[in-house]
Formats: structure tokens, C-alpha cells, sequence
């Protein structure tokens, strides 16, 4: 069973990510995913920098510029501005992911342009007010894998322990490359429990925190090996 972590850095200063970067690889990640929505601005020439630094490291890179619609810090108003950015990524990034809510021209260009170019799209979902249930988290996951997501995500928030088994049996249930935990706090059990039943990866930091519940990567680390130690004795 392979327990795969990806780090989110926030990027604020591209001249720090080579930093932040090294220090991921050596604690341990197995992808890295650049936070390009906490700059506040972005040229394209950031995005071909970022990348190349990124490259060196050997490492599966993520770009993500998440809208504040989906709790990042890219102006909604800017929706085409934010596409013209993902579409350069595209030139120069192992995945990028893209939120279930872009406006359907721009998401289909998107993701036509992607698989053009051979990289891999994340369609992603996120609710920070709750955990619906599990047909309605299938329903989303069953439209991102129509258009043609290579990883369908969706992350909810917990608003109790019992919500993290609700994303649970969601990851169990949907077949395909997916990406599913919950947010928050009360999230946790889920950020380490959903790869060990099929989600792709889960997140970590470093230093600093892009979702809420998020681990640092030397914690997550311990408890992956920890809760994959105690999987293999179960089933054994």
C-alpha cells in the first residue's frame, strides 16, 4: 500500500520556495503543491520561475490558484484573469488543480488545453460549511470524473467525528482516482484515514497552514505510519 503525502506551500515570495522545497523533500513529501493564490500578484514569468525551482527537487508538482469562492485568495471578479494564469501552468506543471466552479467555457478550455498537453487535471470541490451526504458528495465527485478530471476531489468541512465517516464510505463507493477528506479540526482522523482507502494523497504544511486541520508534514508522516502499520496487521 503506498501512503502518498503532498506539502501545500503557500507562495508569497518565489525566491522562498526553493527553501521551502528542499526542506519538503527532505522531511519526506512525495509531491509538492504551490499556493499560488497567496501572491498578490502573479505574472507568468512567477509561474515558469516557481516551476523550474519545483523541477530541481525531482518532486510531482501541483499548481493551484484557488478562488476565495473555494477559501483561497483569488478575487472571484478575476475568473478569466485566473484561467489566462492556470492555462501557462499548464506549460510547465505535473498537475494542475482546477475548482468544479469555474465557468463552464473556461473549464472546458482548461481542460481540453491539459490533456493537450499531457497534464493531469484536479477537479475540486471544497465545502467549508458542512459534510453533506454521501450520495451528494458521489453526485459531485460522478460530474468532475465526466469532465474528464484525471483526480476527482471533494473536501467538506467536519462538523462532527461522524462526518469523517461519511467521507469514508464516499471514497470507498466511488471508483476512479480521487482525492477526498475533511477540513477542520474535527478532520483530521480523515486527512490520515482516507489514503489507506483509496484517496490519492493527503495534504501537509510546513510552516504555515492553507486549509484549516491541516498537519505539518513530520506529524502526518508518524501517523501515516502509524494508521498503514495497523491496516496491514488488521487485514492480516
Amino acid at each position: 500500500m503506498t501512503f502518498k503525502i503532498c506539502v501545500s506551500i503557500p507562495v508569497r515570495d518565489i525566491k522562498k520556495i526553493h527553501e521551502d522545497a528542499d526542506k519538503a523533500k527532505y522531511e519526506g513529501a512525495d509531491l509538492i503543491e504551490l499556493r499560488f493564490d497567496f501572491l498578490n500578484s502573479i505574472s507568468f514569468k512567477d509561474v515558469r520561475d516557481a516551476a523550474k525551482i519545483v523541477r530541481s527537487e525531482g518532486l510531482p508538482s501541483i499548481f493551484t490558484l484557488r478562488s476565495k469562492r473555494e477559501g483561497g485568495f483569488f478575487p472571484e471578479t478575476k475568473e478569466a484573469e485566473r484561467a489566462n494564469i492556470i492555462l501557462e501552468a499548464l506549460n510547465h506543471f505535473d498537475f494542475v488543480d482546477i475548482e468544479l466552479e469555474t465557468r463552464n467555457k473556461l473549464l472546458g478550455r482548461i481542460i481540453k488545453t491539459a490533456m493537450n498537453h499531457g497534464v493531469k487535471t484536479i477537479i475540486s470541490k471544497h465545502n467549508f460549511k458542512r459534510t453533506p451526504k454521501v450520495e451528494e458528495i458521489l453526485k459531485v465527485l460522478r460530474k468532475e470524473r465526466k469532465l474528464n478530471a484525471y483526480i476527482c476531489k471533494y473536501v467538506s468541512m467536519a462538523r462532527n467525528l461522524r462526518d469523517n465517516l461519511t467521507v469514508l464510505e464516499a471514497c470507498l463507493k466511488f471508483s476512479g482516482r480521487k482525492i477526498l477528506f475533511c477540513a477542520g479540526e474535527l478532520g483530521i482522523f480523515s486527512r490520515v484515514i482516507t489514503p489507506i482507502y483509496g484517496s490519492e494523497w493527503t495534504y501537509a504544511s510546513l510552516n504555515e497552514h492553507t486549509a484549516p486541520g491541516q498537519l505539518n508534514l513530520q506529524n502526518m508522516r508518524n501517523l501515516a505510519s502509524l494508521f498503514s502499520s495497523m491496516s496491514s496487521n488488521c487485514l492480516h
